[in-house]
């Protein structure tokens, strides 16, 4: 597929919004791009690259992509797992990697890096691609000294290390390791309404299972889906539909990557393959599931399909996990959040805490304390308005809103942000009425109270009636949203 320059900046720009960038970020990095024409290689023409390590394929959260020649892989990922360091800063668009001795820099949209302070001209500019900083990757071996090949047959970049240098990725148990399938619903590492993937495992009998994939990717909604039944022996998976002969499935206790060569069951950047993590198990039993609700003491009658686990990468060997618990009367609202660190090198977890307003603060300095970058920071923290957003946005763009990505024209309205911010549609207040027939107890009500060009702000209060001569109004809290970026700040709680 060949796009035009400003096409592809446009949807640059799209794409860094809806992982969190903020609008003038978006469209700076996007224009890096404003002198060169981008040919974006389409997975309908040409086959998927993988990434090796030290021979062990890795699975990133975001496929390498070509354009106009250079194959860019994803920064981070393979940073980490050759025991980097790695920071951003979101106010210069610069990224830090550090090891041992070595300091790397570079900045989106420039084609200079530095490495302990000398510079290197890349082969192109680094980009943001759905959240994730992409480098050509040429410029990993300039970086800490490992050494890339391209394996033309298999289009596989291979990254090897120096052997006293190496530092091996944690590979998954084969599913022949296994002595069952782990059964459930598994979700694509930072799933959100633009780019989501999900797998879906299911027992049918003693030895036969089905397996459901549905993958969705970017604002086009590119689609990929896999759907078969499958039989295990406790030895060997099997599918029964023939076209499905070269897919391989491997588990782990949270986790299942699906594989195949090639591009054959999805559109660009929607194969329906990667890693998917174990986020629901319904009414079966699952040890990790388990054995992470019981760490954070969530009560049983919640543990059995009443609670969902997002999980997100933050390290090479440790994995954050959102736990969300639902009304039992409304699946959709969420009553309780925790959050967790997962270290798969040990099979351990660390409970961090419930997430609520008044421990936002505690838990995001936790959150830095793990080099956790603050776009991620914020997901965590505050998914769901995060997820509204995003909505928002697509909407906008499948209404053909010619403002979204522009800084200086895109603005949320009074209605929008406060969807935002409740999950009410097409209104700026709502009322909960918990008072008894003798007019005694409380009305929640939220409701926009003011706003300007640049933020509307939100109050959320009781109105609480004990008797004839006893009224009053209690603040639950007062929210700010930024028109721009959508971003949900507490006045009441500082974060």
């Amino acid at each position: 597929m060949k796009m035009s320059t400003s096409a592809l900046k446009k949807m640059i720009a799209l794409t860094i919004i809806s992982a969190g960038f903020s609008a003038p970020q978006a469209l700076t990095q996007a224009a890096a791009y404003d002198q060169t024409e981008i040919h974006l290689q389409s997975s309908s023409t040409a086959e998927v690259i993988s990434v090796q390590l030290n021979g062990n394929k890795l699975a990133l959260e975001q496929q390498p992509v070509v354009m106009n020649g250079s194959t860019f892989v994803p920064l981070r990922s393979i940073f980490e797992m050759l025991g980097a360091k790695v920071e951003w800063n979101g106010s210069t668009s610069t990224v830090t990697a550090s090891k041992d001795q070595n300091v790397i820099r570079l900045t989106i949209g420039s084609r200079t890096a530095t490495r302990n302070g000398q510079q290197i001209s890349l082969d192109a500019p680094p980009l943001n691609l759905n959240g994730t900083t992409m480098v050509p990757v040429r410029f990993i071996a300039e970086s800490f000294g490992a050494k890339v090949d391209w394996a033309a047959d298999t289009r596989t970049v291979q990254i090897s290390t120096p052997s006293n240098g190496s530092h091996q990725p944690v590979s998954p148990k084969s599913s022949t390791d296994m002595d069952t399938i782990v059964t459930g619903t598994f979700a694509y590492p930072w799933s959100n309404p633009l780019n989501s993937g999900t797998a879906e495992v299911t027992k049918l009998d003693d030895n036969r299972y089905h397996l459901d994939v549905s993958v969705i990717h970017g604002f086009s909604h590119n689609m990929g889906e896999l759907h078969s039944d499958f039989t295990f022996d406790g030895n060997a998976i099997v599918f029964t539909e023939s076209e499905y002969d070269k897919v391989t499935m491997t588990f782990t206790e949270n986790s299942v990557t699906i594989d195949y060569p090639g591009n054959s069951f999805g559109g660009f950047n929607a194969e329906p393959k990667g890693t998917f993590y174990l986020q629901n198990s319904g009414t079966n039993h699952a040890p990790f599931l388990t054995k992470l609700f019981n760490s954070l003491q969530i009560p049983d009658s919640y543990q059995q399909g009443l609670t969902d686990v997002f999980t997100y990468h933050v390290s090479q060997t440790k994995e954050a996990l959102l736990v969300q618990s639902h009304s039992t009367l409304n699946r959709s609202k969420v009553i309780s959040e925790f959050l967790a660190i997962y270290d798969t090198s040990t099979q351990s977890i660390e409970p961090f805490g419930e997430i609520t307003g008044t421990s936002k603060q505690n838990l995001s300095k936790k959150l830095e304390a793990l080099s956790v970058s603050e776009e991620l920071i914020y997901v965590l923290l505050n998914k769901g308005y995060a997820d509204r957003f995003t909505e928002l946005q697509m909407q906008r763009f499948d209404n053909g809103d010619q403002t979204l990505g522009d800084p200086d024209l895109f603005q949320l309205t009074d209605a929008e942000a406060f969807y935002i911010v409740t999950g009410a549609e097409e209104t700026t207040s709502i009322s909960e009425n918990y008072r008894n027939q003798d007019n005694i107890g409380s009305i929640f009500r939220t409701e926009v109270d003011h706003s300007d060009a640049n933020r509307v702000i939100i109050h959320c209060y009781e109105l609480v009636r004990n008797g004839q001569n006893d009224e009053h109004t209690a603040t639950i809290d007062w929210f700010e949203v930024n028109r721009s970026n959508g971003r949900v700040k507490s006045i009441l709680f500082v974060e």
